[in-house]
């Protein structure tokens, strides 16, 4: 060995922490490092469907469906999470194990609008006309299912000692881990039952190659450094709906121009103030090997307002 060399101790499993991820580094002196992939592959399939009807010249009505399904092996170009339901450092050694619904996947959409343009009265004088004239009334739905997210056990209990680790679960037979009825949580909107997901089971893995703990949800022994049944993007999370509604009257003033008009606008946006959530970003992960986590799967953020009214006031000429 050169004199002044540095002697770096080889790494052994007792320098790895379930908890904390790998701190046995082959040479300290070198930071993280980080690869950008082309192994990747992407799919989409859809079904795009458009109807326009025109009944008259005052009712428009358009209506436009997409039911489609976009699989990849990971939705990041440059940075791991371009999209908030993204897992930040996808298994790069294995491409089947990343292999999932996009993150930004939406199997059905539909979005339609009404716009009608009240028929004014004709035999009501100039103060009949003017007041119940010149009115349009307007409408657009919005109709989608979730967006995909994965959930996660925390901690490198794998230990692959990455920046930012998590590991898959499984689920535990004949429980739904889906609650239907979230928003009806004393607890608040809690998603999904942590208990129906645990720790990877053992099954006939050898003791000296399992990382043996007993799962708290099945009672099972299971190894914490195994892939649990549980894949990217396997779970959708809540559907969107939204109405938009709109109220304008038109006060055309003949007299200063053909074209002269002021409108009064009246818009109101979520009227039905349908609460929209987002899938449990921030409670994605639903197991750790110390602890329970008491938020799994809180939904914690929306994705539309609350019911919101504006007025407003135009002037053409």
């Amino acid at each position: 060995m050169p004199f002044g060399a540095t002697v770096i101790p080889p790494c052994t499993e007792a320098t790895l922490s379930i908890v904390s991820g790998g701190s046995c580094k082959v040479n300290p002196s070198v930071g993280d490092v980080r690869g950008i992939y082309w192994n990747g592959d992407a799919f989409y399939d859809a079904l795009e469907v458009e109807v326009k009807k025109k009944f008259g010249a005052n009712l428009n009505i358009q209506g436009s469906y997409t039911w489609g399904k976009a699989i990849d092996t990971g939705s990041a170009t440059v940075i791991g999470d371009p999209f908030q339901t993204s897992i930040a450092s996808p298994y790069f050694f294995c491409k089947r194990c990343r292999r999932g619904l996009s993150d930004f996947n939406i199997s059905q959409s539909f979005s339609g609008h009404v716009l009608w343009n009240v028929p004014s009265p004709k035999n009501l004088g100039m103060i009949g006309t003017q007041a119940l004239g010149g009115w349009q009334l307007g409408s657009i739905i919005t109709a989608q299912t979730g967006v995909p997210f994965t959930p996660i056990i925390t901690g490198d209990v794998l230990g692959l000692g990455s920046a930012d680790p998590w590991a898959f679960p499984s689920l535990v037979a004949g429980c739904n881990p889906t609650a239907s009825n979230f928003k009806k949580n004393p607890n608040g909107p809690i998603y999904y039952n942590s208990k129906c997901f645990s720790f990877p089971l053992q099954g006939s893995i050898p003791d000296a190659q399992c990382n043996k703990v007993v799962d708290p949800n099945s009672g099972q022994n299971a190894c914490l450094n195994l892939f649990g049944a549980v894949r990217r993007n396997s779970f959708v999370g809540p559907k969107l709906v939204d109405v938009d509604f709109s109220v304008y009257k038109n006060f055309p003033i003949r007299k200063i121009s053909e074209s002269f008009n002021i409108q009064f606008r009246a818009e109101l946006f979520n009227i039905l103030n349908h609460t929209n959530f987002a899938p449990p970003i921030n409670n994605v992960a639903v197991l750790q090997p110390v602890s329970v986590i008491p938020t799994a799967g809180l939904l914690d953020r929306t994705t539309t307002t609350s019911r919101q009214i504006q007025f407003g006031l135009k002037v053409n000429f």
